[in-house]
């Protein structure tokens, strides 16, 4: 057993020396483990560590578990929130870019309905109706043209059956 010593301390050490062969590293821990015999077994690794009682490991978990849950409760409200955000953002752009379209049709709009007020201020028992038909049609030819610049065309519909998807 005295020869066995030696061979054991120098397996049990994990750089070799260099003069073993690579056969006696090999083997040298499957000797320590598998000879050692009963006792060897039955002693536990002087390395392990005594173990934590089971209460504590699952308080600890069960705390680790609260902290995520409100982490991700926190995130979920905020996320909730930023998302809240932009639905009003959202609407609130739409609203603007329904005041703006509105304003600017208005605006392209307000010369003609100026000249249609000028016009039915002539009329008078002395105009001459061939006048106000050319004014008349001066007028509809600019509310034809600003409608056309706001972005709203002409649908010829007269003899056709209504058609929902033409005739919006």
């Amino acid at each position: 057993m005295s020869n066995e010593d030696p061979v054991q301390d120098e397996a049990a050490q994990p750089d070799a020396p260099e003069g073993a062969a690579p056969s006696d590293v090999t083997e040298a821990p499957a000797d320590a483990a598998g000879d050692a015999g009963p006792e060897a077994v039955a002693e536990p690794p002087a390395e392990a560590a005594p173990e934590a009682p089971p209460e504590k490991t699952l308080e600890e978990k069960l705390e680790e578990s609260k902290a995520a849950t409100a982490a991700m409760k926190e995130k979920m409200l905020r996320v909730a929130a930023d998302f809240e955000n932009y639905r009003r953002r959202s609407t609130r752009e739409v609203d603007d870019a329904r005041k703006r379209g509105v304003q600017h049709a208005v605006r392209e709009l307000l010369p003609v309905f100026d000249n249609l007020e000028r016009a039915t201020t002539h009329i008078g028992p002395e105009a001459d109706a061939k006048s106000m038909a050319d004014g008349l049609r001066m007028v509809l030819k600019q509310f034809i043209d600003v409608i056309a610049k706001v972005g709203v065309e002409r649908v010829e519909a007269v003899g056709s059956p209504f058609d929902p998807n033409v005739h919006e």
